[in-house]
């Protein structure tokens, strides 16, 4: 799709609306002034900071578009900031400045800037602003604030596919995921694991070593009886060493799962992603016989993608029993007194299998069920991530990864037969300039992924699982009765289909069988407040991841915007284009949509265009008239060896050199060594309005002497006479032309008329007090006409062959010489041939009709609207027959006019019709300028949209009332309009009848209507005569 804006758009945020399927999706763009950057500049910082005693190394890189490395000044501004018990610590500032070239490193010191007294879970980043200054001037300023601080270096947090419910008799398997603080792995690290019924009743103990960053567990089983457990993880050692008290522990609280028959059954979700098309097979364990109908479904997106059920045969065939004897004593790492020391559970294993699709991407909820005999509905359901894949394959090629301006490329598109590929290639400095519009896999799939409509515990997908680190043993409180957060707190068979986003609709088989009665006793909770420093925790920053002779004129930002049709037999399609004249790195996209493959994205391709010596000058986006601006020029040096560089720069008319009166021209010389950046600067004034071009010549010629000992023996920036004229072979030349907008001066003020324009009424012309003639062509078939004039004096017409002043033309005057004569006469201001005394026949009062005929030869001119004898002013008989083409009106001595004729649908072509804008007297010169839109319904600017103004009539009489006017004023308008659609006339009809029940009921005994009815002391005049005349309006 594309968007041509305006040459003066309203700047701002834009929005794009699109409508499908009755749903309505925008996006947001943004018009604004800008110059494009020239150099990307990144922060490459250190991963975390290791010890708060010590310094680590960042380091800032700063590289043109085209790849080269920037010189300049680098200043960088840092401070640590971040959260430690229950408010923000802001740290303190420290700056540093030094030289770039490409690159330059500098030291994070965290001591230095860490905020005073910080907590010991103390949680926060360096901000880092760095900024560039180039030799030109050119600006450019980034942030970066991903390089954590913690006072803790490891991390643990439940994986966010951790159960939050066990079911009873079952193994519970858990992954602790244990990371250094900015997400990396973390192995080597030794955690505690800890199950608790309460505070003196641990089912289960174990220390882990993390590997692969994380730590898995499994609890055998939980007791029947339990109705929820609390799980508590804490670092104890790092690789060997004992951590101490210094890591606080992590909680996680986990409810049962009751089924009256004491039957479950679990799934197992896969330890990594699922590739599409793979055969995959999801354990499930049952804590009764494997002999039944397994049904399953797969919700994917907010549909059902997949569904289907495993025969009771199959299901058993696939089945294996066992029985797990869990052992305390066995399983801890440390002794404790329990009060059993055994238990065993017979436990039957199956699998359900299944072929992995690409409408389960990226994100597929498995919902398993069987019923049995007694119609109790046993159920169970997973998440399982896809890696993420398009069916729609789509690639570029490009036939060069580098070029000079000017050069042919071959873009080369592979994707499915009849898709359609769009591929667009745009400056890589668009995307410094505002980085994160661009479409990527990442983007797309977080798209599909927010339409899953899973509602596990009624909470935010975002918000993944609840886990924080609490309070040390020591400060817990033993006997309460509060849970930091909303708790139900067991799950039953109906839980699995509102965790998958299904309903259920059944009288058959029983789901709903939560347990009740008491919840919580003296003991049964331990309740752990959460830390406002440690919850900031789960939001850590992010993870970051020969000699060319062309002019160069063509700089635009996208270069390539088009759409391509797959060919059904080659499967590809291609592209011949010229490299625009930017210097620069050029990134190709593309974006395929079939019909039956759905969206593809392909990988972007870059293309640098490069040549080993230019010249560059950066223009500001607009300059004001009067104005003089300092211009820098720049010229770049990548030959193998020294250059002694001409550079001539032309200005045309309206731009003159400060300092260099009447020149159009002016030459510089200067010496630049290989590999080196120089710059010069022009001074310019402006005095002409619009667009200016502003070119410069670039040449080089090889000269080793010029640089010699490092030093220039050529003094820089030296001026040359216009004459002057090398022989030499250039090295290298250039030859750009940029342009640049001279707006005026003052401050802009906008003025709106509204005129009507009206097909069926007839055409108004406005004439000034000038005797010159407007001329209109009349119908073909026309021998007459009537018109209405309103003027002072002297309205003048002219039958003419041509739309101009001849001298076979007829003049006609009405209220001629002070408004007391009417005359015919030959050619414009010729002898009348007849004429008549008619004082005070025209009015600027009024509109007043005449006619004026010319048939069979006859020139005749009367009062009124049609021709008639009785109204007869004037007449002639020409001595030859005219040929009338065009109508001419025009007024003078005095008088402006006003002129009212046919009607504008009985014109021949397309009527033009001017209109008279005012000007204020003190507008700046040459700054005017005028838009008009036209739209087909007088009400239209007013009235978009107007069925989002329904609404649904409340409140008490007065404000129903208020809320039903709109719905009765709106309906109508878009009936009489032909607007209605079906489904707003029937949602207005509605709020109507509604709202007309509701108004019945603040109706008195006497008939009469107020706002609260029977309780006011009398009526309301308003409410009766609104309500009376909606009855009679319905």
């Amino acid at each position: 799709m594309s968007f041509p804006l305006s040459e003066q758009p309203v700047l701002g945020e834009w929005m794009i609306f699109v409508q499908l399927q009755g749903y309505s999706y925008n996006k947001t763009f943004e018009v604004q002034r800008y110059v494009l950057p020239k150099f990307e500049l990144v922060i490459d910082p250190p991963r975390y900071i290791r010890d708060l005693n010590s310094c680590e190394e960042g380091r800032v890189h700063a590289r043109y578009t085209f790849g080269k490395p920037v010189l300049g000044r680098l200043t960088v501004n840092m401070t640590v900031n971040g959260v430690g018990y229950y408010r923000h610590e802001l740290g303190h500032p420290v700056v540093k400045t030094m030289e770039v070239d490409g690159s330059s490193t500098f030291l994070i010191c965290a001591k230095e800037m860490m905020p005073v007294d910080v907590p010991d879970h103390f949680r926060g980043s360096v901000s880092i602003w760095a900024s560039v200054v180039t030799v030109d001037g050119s600006k450019q300023t980034t942030f970066d604030d991903s390089t954590p601080v913690h006072k803790q270096l490891i991390d643990i947090k439940y994986s966010k596919d951790t159960r939050k419910q066990f079911k009873p008799g079952l193994p519970y398997k858990a992954k602790v995921e244990v990371t250094y603080p900015d997400g990396s792995p973390a192995d080597g690290i030794t955690v505690r694991i800890k199950a608790e019924l309460t505070p003196k009743d641990n089912v289960y103990t174990s220390e882990l070593v993390s590997k692969n960053s994380r730590v898995e567990f499994e609890i055998p089983s939980i007791p029947t009886a339990a109705q929820y457990v609390w799980l508590e993880t804490k670092v104890t050692a790092i690789n060997g060493t004992p951590a101490g008290d210094q890591y606080l522990p992590s909680y996680l609280s986990i409810s049962s799962w009751y089924s009256p028959s004491k039957c479950h059954i679990q799934l197992q979700g896969p330890d990594t992603p699922l590739q599409v098309g793979e055969e995959a097979e999801i354990p499930l364990k049952s804590t009764c016989s494997c002999d039944f109908t397994l049904h399953y479904e797969f919700a994917s997106r907010g549909s059902i993608v997949k569904t289907g059920r495993q025969p009771a045969s199959v299901t058993q065939q696939r089945s294996k029993r066992a029985t797990v004897t869990f052992d305390k004593k066995k399983q801890s790492a440390q002794s404790y007194q329990s009060k059993s020391s055994a238990s065993e559970v017979d436990i039957c294993s199956t699998s359900l299998r299944f072929t992995v699709t690409h409408s389960m991407l990226p994100l597929t909820r498995l919902l398993v069920y069987y019923v049995r005999e007694n119609g109790e509905g046993i159920t169970d359901s997973i998440q399982i991530p896809i890696q993420p894949t398009y069916q729609n394959k789509v690639s570029i090629s490009l036939s060069a990864n580098k070029t000079v301006p000017g050069d042919l490329v071959r873009v080369a598109v592979k994707g499915e037969p009849r898709s359609c590929v769009c591929v667009a290639t745009v400056d890589k400095s668009v995307y410094l300039l505002k980085p994160g519009f661009q479409l990527t896999t990442d983007k797309i799939f977080q798209e599909l992924a927010s339409y899953d409509v899973s509602d596990a515990f009624g909470i935010p997908k975002d918000d993944g699982h609840f886990w924080w680190p609490g309070l040390s043993s020591r400060r817990r409180r033993r006997r309460s009765s509060v849970f930091p957060w909303h708790w139900d707190i067991t799950k039953d068979a109906h839980f699995a289909f509102s965790e998958t986003g299904l309903v259920v609709m059944t009288d058959i088989v029983s789901l709903n069988h939560r347990q009740n009665g008491g919840m919580y006793t003296d003991e049964a909770v331990v309740a752990f407040q959460p830390l406002t420093g440690t919850l900031v925790a789960a939001l850590n920053p992010r993870i970051v991841p020969r000699v060319e002779k062309r002019k160069r004129t063509f700089f635009p930002e996208t270069w390539i915007w088009h759409c391509l049709n797959i060919s059904d037999t080659t499967g590809e399609a291609r592209l011949l284009v010229e490299i625009p004249d930017s210097i620069t790195t050029w990134v190709t996209e593309a974006v395929s949509l079939s019909q039956d493959s759905g969206l593809g994205l392909a990988k972007a391709m870059e293309l640098r265009t490069f040549k080993p010596f230019f010249v560059d000058f950066t223009l500001p986006y607009h300059v004001i008239r009067g104005e003089q601006t300092k211009i820098p020029v720049t010229v770049y040096n990548y030959l193998p060896s020294c250059a002694e560089v001409h550079v001539k720069i032309t200005v045309p008319k309206g731009i003159k050199f400060i300092g260099h009166q009447g020149k159009r021209h002016l030459t510089r010389k200067m010496c630049i060594s290989s590999e080196e950046t120089k710059l010069t600067s022009i001074v310019l004034s402006f005095s002409e309005l619009g667009p200016a071009n502003i070119t410069a010549k670039a040449f080089a010629y090889s000269e080793s002497s010029c640089c010699e000992g490092g030093l220039h023996s050529l003094k820089n920036s030296k001026y040359l006479e216009e004459s002057y004229t090398d022989r030499r072979s250039p090295a290298g030349m250039d030859y750009v032309k940029r342009q640049v907008l001279v707006e005026p001066e003052g401050l802009p003020r906008e003025y709106t008329y509204s005129v009507f324009f009206c097909p069926n009424e007839k055409i108004h012309i406005s004439t000034p007090n000038k005797y010159e003639y407007q001329y209109i062509q009349k119908p073909a078939k026309k021998v007459h006409f009537d018109v209405a004039v309103k003027a002072h004096n002297d309205a003048h017409f002219a039958l003419s062959m041509g739309p101009r002043d001849t001298a076979e033309m007829v003049e006609i005057v009405i209220g001629g010489r002070q408004n007391t004569k009417t005359w015919i006469a030959v050619s414009k201001m010729g002898e009348p041939v007849v004429s008549a005394n008619t004082p005070q026949i025209l009015s600027w009062d009024e509109f007043r009709n005449f006619w004026i005929s010319w048939k069979t030869g006859i020139v005749q001119v009367g009062h009124g609207l049609k021709p008639s004898n009785q109204s007869l002013i004037v007449e002639w008989a020409v001595t030859r027959l005219l040929e009338i083409n065009y109508i001419g009106f025009s007024t003078g001595w005095g008088s402006v006019g006003e002129f009212k004729i046919w009607r504008k649908e009985e014109s021949d072509e397309n009527h033009n019709e001017a209109f008279t804008l005012g000007v204020p007297h003190n507008v700046v010169p040459g700054s005017e300028r005028a838009t008009a839109s036209m739209i087909g319904d007088v009400m239209g600017p007013t009235l978009n949209n107007l069925d989002t103004l329904l609404r649904l009539p409340f409140g008490c009489g007065e404000q129903n009332m208020i809320h039903f006017a709109p719905n009765v004023f709106v309906l109508k308008y878009l009936q009489k309009t032909k607007q209605l659609f079906p489904e707003v006339e029937s949602e207005a009809t509605d709020y109507l009848l509604q709202g007309y029940q509701r108004q019945l009921t603040y109706k008195r005994e006497d008939g009469s209507y107020s706002a609260f009815g029977e309780r006011d002391s009398s009526g309301s005049m308003w409410c009766v005569h609104l309500f009376s005349l909606y009855e009679y309006e319905g």
